[in-house]
């Protein structure tokens, strides 16, 4: 799991300090996630999830896509699909 805190980190595009703060610890504890010097807590697990929109699943097992589907990105592909204007769309 600490590994998949990286990946999810690096795909974000953020720093440890940055990932810190927007779920209320500091670069330090997830410098030390990261490394597996530290194990994920549940409520860092349901951090994560919450503020960035994570698969639970994904974050514990690695099963599964990194994010939950939201329905607006489900909307957003079916109007690619389909190739709706936005009148169409809406």
């Amino acid at each position: 799991m600490n590994e998949r805190v990286k990946q999810l980190r690096e795909a974000l595009g953020l720093s440890q300090e940055a990932l810190g703060a927007r779920v209320g610890v500091t670069r330090g504890s997830i410098s030390r996630l990261e490394s597996g010097t530290n194990n994920v807590t549940p409520a860092m697990v349901i951090s994560l999830c919450r503020e960035f929109n994570v698969n639970e699943e994904w974050l514990r097992t690695g099963a599964g896509e990194m994010k939950v589907k939201s329905p607006s990105d489900t909307m957003d592909q079916l109007k690619k699909e389909f190739n709706l204007d936005d009148f169409s769309y809406k």
